[in-house]
């Protein structure tokens, strides 16, 4: 990273943000917690974790699974799902992680055509307010 910024071309801030914390995930010497078992008393450190998804392999994991226990427990059971997958070339994907506000509008227009189209699939077409 530091090679990048005297090239004069330095990582975007949220990246430097991310890596630095997935460095500091899982070591004691960045915050813990103690606990210990009330039945055998014994006792075991358990480091914090960065809880961030883009790099580190173990936190993004979790991340993933709890996410997909919540679907499994509450969303699926509830309502009829369909899912979506886009895929935007690499230029694009840098552009949308250095702006958000550009994803954001690029997501409304998606959302739009999908809401748009999906009542006429189905045959249960509705008044879009």
């Amino acid at each position: 990273m530091a090679q990048m910024a005297c090239e004069g071309r330095p990582l975007p801030y949220y990246v430097q943000r991310e890596f630095d914390e997935f460095l500091r995930c899982g070591r004691l010497e960045h915050g813990f917690l103690r606990v210990r078992c009330d039945d055998c008393h014994a006792e075991r450190l358990v480091a914090f974790s960065c809880k961030r998804r883009g790099f580190c392999p173990s936190c993004g994991a979790r991340r993933m699974a709890e996410a997909a226990a919540w679907l499994v427990d509450e969303v699926f059971p509830e309502q009829p799902v369909r899912q979506w997958v886009l895929s935007f070339p690499y230029p694009l994907r840098f552009l949308f992680a250095n702006k958000p506000e550009v994803m954001t509008r690029v997501l409304a227009i998606v959302y739009r055509a999908i809401a748009w189209s999906c009542p006429y699939k189905t045959g249960h077409a509705f008044s879009l307010a």
